[in-house]
């Protein structure tokens, strides 16, 4: 999986995401393999993500492909979290929002798909996975989305709140969205 940093996406939709593909200079890619420039558009596969207020929303996600090593790779902004229908920003929103002893309440009536087992799920895999992890490492959890980004993958080379140990490459380089 290849996480890139965007400037802004208000919205997760098809066409947001095209327009982030289509933002994207392909010869500055890179594999985990090392090698750049060596990726192609190979295939799309698609992920359901609990974006809106009442529907999951379908993205067919780009897979590009490594002419050197022949690995694949799903190419997906910063706002996925790998294998979880929640974005990262409402993950956040949660742990902020159980941390601080606050009802879950506003989030539910926000979101209609997060429901208390989506919520309690979040918690324990944050508690499970993550809280001791960034406390030895001193991250806030009130900096910056990108910044907790950026330091999850400096540290542990994945997504904030990624569980699944897969190989995800965080590029962060100038692109319109």
């Amino acid at each position: 999986m290849i996480t890139i940093k965007t400037k802004k996406i208000n919205t997760l939709n098809q066409n947001t995401y095209d327009s982030f593909i289509n933002s994207l200079d392909f010869n500055r890619l890179s594999c985990s393999c090392g090698h750049s420039g060596c990726l192609t558009k190979h295939a799309y596969y698609t992920r359901s993500i609990k974006a809106d207020s009442d529907a999951l929303v379908a993205i067919s996600v780009l897979r590009v492909k490594c002419s050197h090593c022949g690995r694949t790779h799903a190419i997906v902004p910063c706002l996925i979290v790998p294998y979880s229908q929640i974005s990262v920003i409402d993950q956040l929103n949660i742990i902020n929002t159980h941390l601080s002893g606050k009802s879950m309440n506003s989030i539910m009536n926000e979101k209609c798909l997060i429901d208390e087992n989506c919520i309690r799920r979040t918690i324990v895999r944050f508690k499970k996975f993550f809280k001791e992890r960034l406390t030895a490492f001193s991250i806030s959890l009130n900096q910056d989305i990108t910044k907790l980004i950026e330091s999850c993958f400096k540290h542990f080379s994945c997504q904030f709140m990624q569980i699944k140990c897969i190989c995800n490459k965080y590029l962060s380089f100038t692109h319109i969205t």
